[in-house]
């Protein structure tokens, strides 16, 4: 008994400011859940504000991930955080994004190192970041609660209960009459902040009043972390390029192959707009590629590597040739063909975790007969459980132009998941199934970056190349040029070791 009341005075003694309660622990049910509420905020001088707020968390496993949405007459942005399922102790850390700004905010010290953007009040500040599931950190908390008046909220006279955080600062809850104390605890339709913090403003200032407005809280106790749909939504959204996700680490899953063909679709949007559908085939070894477009107008080219050029195929046959580029598909920095290249998987990648892979298939009116199944198989992925990988770029070449910043973003599936007619393991244990592109201009005056183009590939079909004859094969019905233009020889030299 003596052991249980150490353990609350030492919980009450380090939650003397409202900044404290970040270290409150956050113990929600498991399962997913979405809080909708309003936080209003009266000010020192009448200062008045508002803020519509849903929360989204995801509880499963070792974490507990939450996804915070505010938006207010001014300002709008979305935070994520991570706790410990099993503690409840929170990450202290905030993923805050708006537009295309991604901002991480560590909580050190008894406070948090940034404000939120048109936010200069303390308290007004810690409130956003915790966000409304705060009800979850009341309710397990070690506050000593005493009832008060009951009081009309909304219309409908409500029961409370109020504690002092310190000598400055009481927060009181309310919740429907016909609730017990617990079931209001759990439910409350009203946390109301009132007072100031000591090192907030001088004592002759005018006290303020906080309050958070909860209208529903919904609750859905899922025991299968596959059908959970929230856990996807809580991730940190792709595309945008931020310091860090929250997610732990994760190896970007490795090619097991060297030779290898696939169907590809790519969409281009933003500046310029194009789509089309391509079997490319590609020998790493061998320093070849080769790429026939499907769709619209169908084209045909042949890269070797090794000569530095590439054969562009007529309908007829003949041949235009020409010299191969930083632009090539495949090329690295330094002019060399490798397929880490080809899939834009060099770089320095972060994990992102797992999410809902949203696929847009093309309009299949443009489609020839031949492709339509294929697109098909390309729309029947959507909403497919994923992996995400993320890597930023400044400075890049993408598709043979220079970009100020590329956000690259690789989606894979665990093998045996990717709805393909054949299931090969071109990567361990994964197959690639998107890679998406947001490309970026930077603004100098304003020093943010503003999304200019986006590209999308979406691949399928993966199958090994396993024989040498099956790559020749592929060049052997090309006339290359006829008998009175240069023939272009590339010879190989080897030598055996020299023996003394």
């Amino acid at each position: 008994m003596l052991f249980k009341v150490l353990i609350v005075f030492t919980l009450y003694s380090t939650i003397s400011t409202l900044s404290n309660l970040v270290d409150l622990p956050l113990k929600v049910p498991k399962g997913s859940s979405v809080i909708n509420a309003t936080l209003t905020y009266h000010g020192y001088t009448n200062e008045f504000k508002k803020y519509y707020l849903q929360e989204l968390i995801s509880a499963f496993g070792p974490t507990t991930k939450g996804k915070i949405f505010i938006s207010s007459d001014t300002d709008s942005y979305t935070i994520h955080y991570n706790a410990d399922s099993y503690t409840g102790v929170d990450g202290r850390e905030r993923l805050v994004i708006q537009g295309t700004n991604c901002e991480l905010f560590t909580y050190t010290y008894s406070s948090w190192d940034k404000y939120l953007s048109g936010v200069k009040k303390p308290i007004l500040n810690i409130i956003l970041l915790i966000g409304p599931s705060i009800l979850y950190r009341l309710d397990h908390s070690s506050f000593v609660w005493k009832s008060v008046a009951d009081k009309n909220i909304r219309g409908i006279m409500m029961k409370g209960a109020s504690t002092e955080v310190n000598e400055n600062l009481k927060i009181t809850f309310y919740y429907k009459s016909h609730l017990d104390y617990q079931s209001g605890m759990e439910s409350p339709s009203r946390i109301e902040f009132s007072g100031y913090e000591r090192a907030s403003i001088p004592e002759s200032e005018e006290n303020l009043i906080l309050y958070i407005d909860i209208y529903s809280i919904q609750h859905v106790n899922i025991f299968l972390e596959d059908l959970d749909q929230v856990q996807n939504e809580v991730q940190p959204p792709t595309g945008i390029g931020c310091p860090h996700y929250l997610s732990g680490s994760k190896e970007l899953p490795e090619l097991s192959v060297n030779h290898l063909h696939y169907i590809m679709e790519e969409r281009i949007k933003g500046s310029t707009a194009s789509r089309s559908l391509s079997e490319i085939y590609a020998a790493y070894h061998y320093d070849f590629s080769r790429i026939k477009t499907l769709v619209g107008s169908v084209s045909e080219v042949i890269y070797d590597y090794r000569l530095g050029v590439s054969f562009h195929i007529s309908k007829d046959g003949s041949v235009t040739v020409t010299s191969i580029d930083s632009s090539t598909p495949g090329i690295e920095s330094h002019g060399e063909f490798t397929l880490t290249t080809l899939f834009m998987l060099d770089g320095s990648f972060k994990y992102l975790g797992k999410r809902n892979l949203t696929l847009r298939g093309m309009n299949l009116s443009d489609i020839a007969r031949q492709s339509m199944n294929l697109l098909g198989s390309f729309k029947h992925r959507s909403g497919l459980s994923v992996e995400a990988w993320e890597s930023v770029l400044l400075n890049a070449n993408i598709n043979g132009k220079k970009v100020d910043k590329a956000v690259i973003t690789q989606y894979f599936a665990p093998s045996g998941f990717v709805p393909t007619r054949e299931n090969n393991d071109i990567f361990y244990g994964y197959t690639l199934v998107s890679t998406k592109v947001s490309i970026y201009d930077h603004d100098q005056s304003k020093k943010v970056y503003t999304w200019k183009d986006g590209i999308t590939r979406d691949y399928m079909n993966f199958q090994e190349v396993r024989s040498i004859e099956s790559i020749r094969s592929l060049t052997e019905k090309v006339n290359y040029a006829s008998s009175d233009e240069k023939v272009i020889l590339n010879f190989i030299l080897e030598c055996d070791e020299i023996q003394l």
